[in-house]
């Protein structure tokens, strides 16, 4: 079972503390690493475009589908995804 750990982030110009799961966090961190960015642009920019979402649900909605994006990309179909495998 994941826990949800405080992780201090930088939104611009402010500090701030959000909770989330280690497993987004993680997909956070790679995704990071992915696009050659750090937490806090990547927090920054997820922020600018949250609307009224807290920032902690748009991080976690912004890491599904990035990753959803990728599965597609990659040519994984509904049927390998559903039935727990993925094509190689």
């Amino acid at each position: 079972m994941s826990r949800e750990l405080p992780h201090s982030v930088r939104i611009g110009d402010r500090r701030t503390s959000i909770r989330l799961d280690d497993e987004i966090w993680r997909a956070l961190q790679e995704i990071c690493a992915h696009e050659r960015v750090t937490m806090s642009e990547l927090c920054t920019r997820v922020d600018a475009t949250r609307g009224q979402r807290s920032l902690v649900s748009a991080l976690r909605v912004y890491a599904v589908l990035y990753f959803r994006r990728a599965a597609e990309r990659s040519g994984i179909e509904r049927g390998a995804a559903d039935s727990g495998g993925a094509r190689p």
